[in-house]
């Protein structure tokens, strides 16, 4: 679909526009394909964050940079055991209000 876009915009005359626009598309694309997105479960037990995805579980710490905003929320985390960081995109849609409400006041908390 990106590579359509592009291409329309290059066919309609804007060749300097698709020279402009050709690089960060081809970098956001390398980043997508390079972090898939994924289905998993952040859930809060404990005192402690966890992560399930792919059928592993496990713990992880989350960052400061953690953000929640009434139509997103983003968490940076890094997992514990293997030192590697990562970051979730929770959009509105994506649970329930009252799950939404209690993980934006846990983040609030936690910072």
């Amino acid at each position: 679909m990106n590579g359509c876009a592009i291409w329309l915009i290059y066919t309609q005359g804007y060749q300097i526009l698709t020279l402009i626009l050709a690089p960060p598309m081809a970098l956001v694309l390398w980043r997508l394909y390079r972090d898939p997105l994924q289905g998993g479960r952040l859930t809060w037990t404990n005192g402690a964050w966890t992560l399930e995805c792919k059928g592993l579980q496990r713990a992880i710490d989350v960052g400061k940079r953690s953000i929640a905003l009434p139509w997103v929320i983003y968490v940076s985390y890094r997992d514990i055991a293997m030192g590697t960081d990562g970051h979730i995109w929770l959009y509105a849609d994506s649970l329930s209000p009252q799950a939404r409400r209690r993980l934006r006041v846990r983040l609030t908390l936690q910072q």
